[in-house]
């Protein structure tokens, strides 16, 4: 099991970590005193978080609501941008706490640009000093034209919820509007904004401990997921004219280059089939 125990090996799968997750659990779980961590970390966190306290966090699973809702003994809720899967719902019946999300369905760019923008830059938590009773942080170094567009961004969205707040004053929750409307333009800035507006984060970057154990620059991350996100609407568009031509027209001729013009070919053969049987019929 040499390979559990050399520090410098990495997971190179999420398949390698199950199997060092078993193995520790195997060997060494009884020597683990998992009550006197337990009271540890309830005996930290009860100075802190009191009943009634929300955390904010962009997602997504619900485990520090589930943890402290354990440690504490009484539930910890939530507001949330948005959620990734079922687990958090999973979580929330078990522990008793509840999400209260922004949106109610998972955006097709999430993940590092959006909680880049929403949170503060500054270190994470990678452990806690029970004895000082404080939370122990990961080294960390700014980088200072990051961290200036960052700071005049975020300023600007405070600013101008500030002055709507001034604005309409307590006339504010007269005001419907929809989640999806309200961040029409922060949405516009994620998924469809200009090389030159993104390429200002440029020499932000962020380290993949928990996936490919890799730097990568955030705005190459950003391309790729915005050029995935095309693609998937481009053959959606395909996909359905190219149905629609199927409908028009008598006998429509298919790309069968490409993937949906092959794919609407199989379907228009099928249907053609099943109308020929239900005839005969």
């Amino acid at each position: 099991m040499e390979i559990y125990e050399n520090p410098d090996n990495k997971f190179s799968d999420k398949r390698s970590y199950e199997e060092f997750i078993k193995f520790l659990i195997d060997n060494y779980s009884s020597q683990m005193d998992f009550d006197f961590k337990d009271s540890r970390y309830r005996k930290l966190f009860s100075k802190r978080v009191y009943k009634g306290d929300a955390i904010f966090d962009v997602g997504y699973g619900g485990r520090t609501e589930a943890s402290l809702s354990h440690f504490l003994g009484f539930p910890v809720n939530s507001y949330y941008i948005h959620t990734n899967s079922d687990v958090a719902d999973q979580r929330e019946s078990k522990y008793g706490f509840s999400i209260n999300l922004f949106y109610n369905h998972k955006p097709a760019i999430t993940g590092v640009m959006r909680e880049h923008l929403m949170m503060d830059m500054a270190p994470s938590t990678i452990g806690y000093d029970f004895d000082a009773e404080k939370p122990i942080f990961d080294d960390y170094e700014i980088d200072y034209p990051s961290y200036i567009m960052t700071k005049i961004a975020q300023d600007a969205a405070v600013q101008f919820a500030k002055d709507i707040k001034d604005l309409f004053g307590s006339d504010l929750d007269l005001l419907y509007s929809r989640s999806d409307d309200l961040s029409v333009p922060f949405e516009h800035y994620l998924h469809s904004s200009a090389q030159d507006d993104r390429q200002i984060f440029g020499n932000l970057t962020f380290e993949d401990n928990l996936g490919e154990g890799k730097v990568f620059n955030a705005v190459d991350f950003w391309n790729n997921d915005i050029s995935r996100v095309a693609k998937q609407r481009n053959w959606q568009l395909s996909s359905s004219e190219t149905a629609q031509t199927v409908y028009i027209s008598g006998e429509p001729e298919f790309d069968e280059k490409s993937a949906p013009g092959r794919i609407a070919k199989k379907f228009y053969n099928f249907e053609r089939l099943l109308y020929r049987k239900f005839l005969k019929e």
